[in-house]
């Protein structure tokens, strides 16, 4: 691990432990985890949650009885592509299911030591298993969303632009392809993305003394999450390598009137809100339907991915806000 990487997950990792401290798994939640959907046994691995019911049994990985279809929200961790996994996610995660959905809570492979695509790889893999297992788990294929924020946020919006458009996948810094194929005629309902990184280019570029609060360690992880090779050379026409590589995966480049309807949502706070506006521009401009919110007060402000404190009325709100958008489209 780079030495950027161990200090950003340092400095996750103590505020995540803190913010879930006592928290147990609601009653009124059925949950089905650890279950296996791709090859790495580490890190391919995702949880179910399901608000419960009288039918419905509890704890069985294959139910007895058919569990009755719900609409299904896929939830993208965050963390700068070198940290997290679904276990920092699983009460904000529960928290959503108790609002009436199935939650799929996924952990990927992390940079420094895997690269892009491989977070897409995996998030496609969790697609096909839930296609594959929607009547195992009572997934309602005809209705799922996805939420993301920070890194969460960035992948989820770039996996929905490979969905809606494949050929975005063929460009000659991958001259054999991403490794992976989106499922064919699917696209999100609808997605919720949170204090997410929306231009990479912009950021990569900016003076460290003007970076808009992307720091230092930050843009080096950036830097692990996209590889040494991006870092410096040349392509076929003269362009620096790095950053073509960053407007690749820059999901404001990719938007079009197909992407679907999206909440989107910073605070005043995030060290990424001046990402914020760059994807409400993009939405605007193709006619996207979105939601846009910006939370926090000089008197009351709030930090980056505030809505996963489930102790925080603050994130109550904001999640509470976040569910009303999706039922629109169930």
């Amino acid at each position: 691990m780079s030495v950027s990487a161990i200090i950003f997950t340092l400095a996750c990792k103590k505020g995540d432990i803190e913010r879930d401290s006592g928290l147990t798994t609601p009653e009124n939640i059925e949950r089905f985890d650890n279950i296996q959907y791709g090859k790495n046994k580490k890190w391919n691995v995702l949880d179910v949650y399901r608000p419960k019911s009288v039918q419905e049994t509890e704890n069985q990985v294959a139910p007895s009885i058919p569990l009755s279809p719900l609409p299904v929200i896929v939830n993208f961790h965050g963390g700068g592509w070198v940290y997290g996994d679904k276990e920092l996610y699983q009460f904000y995660c529960m928290r959503l299911a108790q609002s009436g959905f199935a939650v799929v809570n996924f952990t990927y492979r992390l940079a420094p030591r895997y690269k892009f695509p491989s977070p897409l790889q995996d998030m496609n893999s969790v697609m096909e298993f839930i296609f594959e297992n929607a009547e195992k788990f009572g997934f309602d294929t005809h209705h799922i969303f996805f939420a993301g924020d920070s890194a969460g946020a960035h992948l989820a919006s770039l996996y929905t632009e490979f969905c809606i458009c494949p050929e975005l996948m063929k460009n000659e810094l991958f001259p054999n392809g991403l490794g992976f194929e989106p499922k064919r005629e699917f696209i999100p309902k609808a997605l919720l993305l949170n204090c997410g990184m929306y231009d990479v280019f912009y950021s990569m570029n900016l003076p460290r003394q003007d970076d808009g609060g992307v720091s230092f360690i930050s843009k080096n992880v950036m830097k692990d999450f996209c590889g040494k090779k991006m870092r410096c050379g040349k392509i076929s026409d003269g362009t620096v390598k790095a950053d073509a590589m960053y407007k690749f995966i820059s999901p404001v480049n990719h938007i079009t009137k197909d992407f679907p309807p999206c909440f989107v949502m910073s605070a005043n706070q995030d060290f990424l809100h001046e990402q914020y506006p760059f994807l409400i521009a993009q939405l605007e401009k193709n006619g996207v339907k979105h939601e846009k919110r910006f939370y926090g007060t000089d008197e009351k402000p709030l930090t980056h991915v505030f809505h996963l404190n489930m102790k925080s009325e603050d994130a109550e709100i904001c999640n509470q806000e976040e569910i009303e958008f999706l039922r629109q489209w169930v």
